[in-house]
């Protein structure tokens, strides 16, 4: 994949990350649903904050990945692992584009994909 590809798949990934978050937040905000007067209600309500945090964490993890791909293609280290030097399989990269790590060296346990 050309360069220019993987650079505007990144963008556009930021950018419906970006527009999540916001929907997060504002569900976090409850400025489509204010907190009920019930409280068992409210107990829901919080259970589904827990939710929205975790969700927003992923998110802010997914944006530092994909940052940290677009400054690896400015500075022309992309496709290098971050740990061991070695080239990133294509395959590996062409599935998960902000990937930072060969398959060797990729944290194990870590999601292969937020979603």
């Amino acid at each position: 994949m050309e360069t220019s590809d993987i650079r505007r798949q990144l963008h556009e990934r930021r950018e419906q990350l970006t527009q999540r978050l916001d929907r997060i937040r504002g569900d976090r905000r409850r400025q489509t649903d204010p907190l009920a007067a019930d409280f068992a209600d409210q107990a829901v309500q919080r259970e589904n904050d827990e939710a929205l945090d975790l969700l927003d964490r992923r998110v802010h993890a997914e944006l530092r990945e994909i940052d940290g791909a677009l400054a690896r293609l400015t500075d022309d280290t992309y496709g290098e692992c971050t740990v061991c030097g070695d080239a990133i399989a294509p395959e590996r990269l062409d599935v998960l584009p902000a990937t930072a790590h060969c398959a060797v060296c990729a944290p194990l346990g870590a999601p292969a994909s937020p979603e």
